[in-house]
């Protein structure tokens, strides 16, 4: 099996540092190098749920208006919130989805 190229465009994880996995079967990725939090549904469909791929920050905010620095933990709580240990900004965020949204 060949390996797929890691990039930003397709969504590819570049180094993943934690993971947690909701009652649902989705995985939650900690995409350190991307400052990014992936989602990876049951069959496969990975969607960034926040940050913005390559472009570090401590700002909270909306989907890809969030910004982690370097994030490399994940836990998920029985709601659905999602737990980031932003260890660039020596924090941990909470990241609840509304709706479509994360927030």
């Amino acid at each position: 099996m060949e390996a797929l190229p890691m990039d930003r465009e397709r969504g590819a994880v570049q180094k993943s540092s934690g993971l947690a996995i909701d009652s649902a079967g989705n995985l939650y990725v900690a995409d350190t190098v991307n400052c990014t939090i992936r989602k990876v549904t049951a069959v496969g469909m990975v969607t960034t749920i926040a940050g913005l791929p390559g472009v570090p920050g401590g700002d909270d905010g909306t989907n890809s208006q969030a910004r982690f620095i370097y994030p490399q933990g994940v836990a998920v709580d029985h709601a659905g919130n999602v737990y980031v240990a932003d260890t660039g900004a020596a924090t941990i965020r909470k990241i609840t989805p509304i709706g479509t949204n994360w927030v």
